[in-house]
């Protein structure tokens, strides 16, 4: 799985570890493509030295030496939510790499699944990270791999036992709660193609967000949820959480089935480039006009009934 992955650093940085990446193959419109995927995150502006350009350098391992090639993001979502983003290299560069394929289905509870990638300047192979949750954005698995060795893994794949990506690891968690040992999380293989068919309509592809079973909206890649609050039937708020990284459905689904919610309030934001250069994303920023939407759902009416757009300063 080597030539599957690669190691991604800042265009002109010396030769570290930062952030893992790897190298798929898809099919759009009939024709066979290759791309790269890292995690959002990695380019987001709270990185500082440590963070990746829309321009970067990827190592490619091949058997005991490496080479670096230029490689660019073309196309990402939000690191508040999905948190991947999609990359191209040239094309002289592809055959470098043994792409790998998406998994046509995806993994029950249980099943034991494995990761590759690179952390703490050496090459990872965690064989067994089993399933243990999953929700709509991302899949829950146990971690078995020491906490201070875990930076850079992210964006590396995670595998079925046939080897086909099951899922993009994008962070890791410590057990609390009364929980056993620590877990990590991968957000679903099946958005790579909704990246694809961002990047080739000009950003314009769409999944739903599901909160508690429903399907409240449709959302482009790059586009997150900044705040979410639920209503009762007098529109008087009884709950409300502010997001500050991934959307946790472990903190709103347990609310939305105690308490007596009709609607459910949320404000969408989406992330922009900086600058003209576009170096990197500016997290949580709002849209180009400094404007967010903050969206009302009917739960029992299943659907939007209200939306207003908002100033949100950068």
């Amino acid at each position: 799985m080597l030539r599957s992955t690669f190691q991604a650093r800042q265009a002109g940085a010396k030769w570290s570890n930062l952030y893992s990446g790897f190298v798929f193959k898809t099919i759009y419109n009939g024709k066979e493509e290759i791309f790269g995927v890292v995690a959002a995150h990695a380019i987001s502006g709270n990185d500082g030295d440590l963070r990746l350009n829309k321009e970067f350098t990827a190592d490619v391992f091949t058997n005991r030496e490496h080479v670096s090639i230029p490689a660019t993001i073309v196309q990402t979502a939000a690191p508040d939510l999905l948190d991947i983003a999609l990359v191209r290299f040239r094309p002289e560069d592809e055959k470098l790499f043994t792409p790998l394929v998406l998994a046509r289905e995806e993994p029950v509870l249980e099943e034991r699944l494995q990761s590759q990638g690179f952390a703490s300047r050496q090459v990872v192979y965690i064989p067994q990270r089993f399933l243990f949750q999953r929700n709509p954005i991302s899949l829950r698995t146990t971690l078995p791999w020491p906490r201070e060795q875990r930076s850079g893994l992210c964006g590396a794949p995670v595998l079925n036992q046939n080897n086909e990506v099951v899922g993009i690891h994008t962070g890791s968690a410590y057990a609390s709660f009364g929980e056993e040992g620590d877990w990590g999380y991968a957000t679903h293989a099946k958005f790579l193609n909704t990246l694809v068919e961002a990047y080739h309509n000009s950003g314009k592809a769409y999944f739903p967000f599901e909160v508690g079973g429903y399907k409240v909206i449709d959302l482009r890649p790059d586009e997150f949820i900044s705040e979410i609050s639920l209503l009762d039937d007098r529109e008087r708020e009884v709950f409300h959480h502010s997001l500050c990284g991934k959307f946790s459905y472990r903190i709103i689904t347990p609310a939305l089935r105690n308490l007596s919610a009709r609607y459910i309030k949320f404000k969408v934001q989406r992330v922009q480039w900086s600058g003209e250069n576009e170096e990197f994303l500016e997290k949580k920023a709002a849209w180009k006009d400094g404007n967010c939407v903050i969206y009302t759902y009917d739960i029992e009416q299943q659907q939007i009934v209200d939306q207003e757009r908002q100033r949100t300063p950068f």
